[in-house]
């Protein structure tokens, strides 16, 4: 991966009219951008039926990119999900602690821990990999986008309460050792079984103890960095060796529990958006590091 920084812009061709296309492209081409991100978003048009893929359009994008020698990065579009997929499984729909449900038409309104969701995104992936992996205009990957962002770190549906419970067996090993841990005595909050631990949902007063808000924030981020994972090791089974692969995090007040540093260890750099002022602010954020 080259070390040179590289000036570029996203760019989201399914959202205009083909019409426009030459001119967006001839205008980046003329400002002195090198490379185009795009697709993050576009699984119905990759996928817009189970198993039926559909590259034409990106096809026609890429090959207009590279004809006018502008670099692309390809996004994994698992932010998002098509609407098929809520209809084959609801489950693949988060829950947030809180106790409300995400909707289709939101962005990261998935579980992470779905297997339906995560076979779907990991099928997707292997597609685009096969398509695109040894296509040369493409210089990197953008893993998903904004892992976690929006509070789709945390859930409580119940495919995260059995995953919390293999991973709270699998890090005390017995339940004893998980109550001396966390000092379960207390309150007389003892517990017998891992399978009687629950998600922290919001309580109406007196909150969960502190030691298992931890280790549920520490499950969720182990849960993330799984599935960025999972689409690098596909991705760099068809990658050609130019190609870097990145992700973009964001500032750690837009995140509750994600280790960033850990979710990007397997990848060649770590992206960044930079959000000086959010939503309804008239001020920068505080320098929180």
């Amino acid at each position: 991966m080259s070390s040179n920084l590289l000036w570029g812009v996203d760019w989201y061709p399914e959202q205009w009219d083909r019409t426009l296309w030459e001119s967006d492209v001839t205008r980046m081409a003329e400002q002195g951008f090198q490379a185009v991100r795009i697709m993050e978003f576009a699984w119905p048009i990759l996928e817009p039926k189970p198993g039926i893929y559909d590259f034409s359009l990106f096809d026609d994008v890429i090959q207009l990119l590279e004809a006018h020698k502008l670099g692309v990065v390809l996004g994994t579009p698992t932010a998002i999900m098509p609407a098929w997929l809520v209809d084959k499984d609801p489950t693949v729909l988060a829950i947030h602690p809180s106790r409300l449900s995400r909707d289709f038409g939101c962005r990261r309104m998935g579980c992470m821990n779905a297997p339906v969701y995560q076979e779907a995104a990991r099928q997707l992936v292997q597609a685009i990999a096969d398509h695109y992996g040894s296509t040369q205009a493409v210089i990197g990957w953008q893993i998903d986008n904004e892992i976690g962002h929006e509070g789709s770190d945390h859930c409580v549906c119940d495919h995260c309460r059995a995953a919390w419970h293999r991973w709270l067996a699998q890090r005390y090993e017995t339940i004893e050792n998980l109550n001396r841990c966390w000092g379960t005595i207390f309150w007389g909050s003892t517990y017998s079984r891992f399978d009687q631990i629950p998600l922290p949902r919001q309580q109406v007063a007196t909150g969960h103890n502190p030691a298992l808000l931890l280790d549920y924030d520490r499950f969720s981020s182990d849960t993330a960095v799984s599935w960025a994972e999972t689409q690098v090791r596909i991705i760099r089974q068809k990658a050609l060796p130019h190609q870097f692969i990145t992700t973009n995090l964001y500032p750690a007040p837009l995140s509750q529990c994600i280790d960033m540093e850990d979710m990007v260890r397997t990848m060649d750099a770590a992206g960044w958006d930079n959000y000086p002022v959010w939503g309804n602010q008239d001020e920068p954020l505080p320098y929180f590091f």
